[in-house]
């Protein structure tokens, strides 16, 4: 029996729902794997294997990518709908222009004549 050799997979060959590949011979694209695939405990020997299910479409030229600790970035969402926003009950909306109030001096301060302590 061959089990997947990625941390938290559970498919084993006599289960038949994917394939197994080996691990690259090239020594860049095996670090490569070995990065991706995350498992701290151990290096992977000439006889360790990783199910398909972690590969794009099941297809090694895709390297694996699909694995527990990124289940969450590989789900596809789409945009969120715009709705329109919507006043809570009793609520008023109050204008900008404030009709019945009193005309005010938009500085005040500045009508009065103030007498400087400085003398120049």
């Amino acid at each position: 029996m061959v089990m997947c050799f990625v941390p938290l997979c559970k498919h084993y060959s006599e289960q038949k729902t994917c394939r197994f590949l080996t691990f690259p011979v090239n020594p860049e694209d095996r670090k490569k794997w070995v990065h991706l695939i995350r498992r701290a405990d151990r290096e992977p020997s000439k006889y360790s294997l990783v199910c398909s299910c972690h590969f794009k479409h099941g297809e090694r030229k895709n390297g694996p990518t699909l694995f527990e600790h990124n289940f969450k970035r590989r789900l596809e969402f789409s945009s969120p709908e715009k709705r329109e926003r919507t006043r809570k009950q009793g609520q008023k909306i109050v204008s900008a222009e404030r009709e019945g109030m009193p005309e005010q001096d938009p500085m005040p301060g500045t009508s009065q004549t103030v007498e400087s302590c400085y003398k120049f």
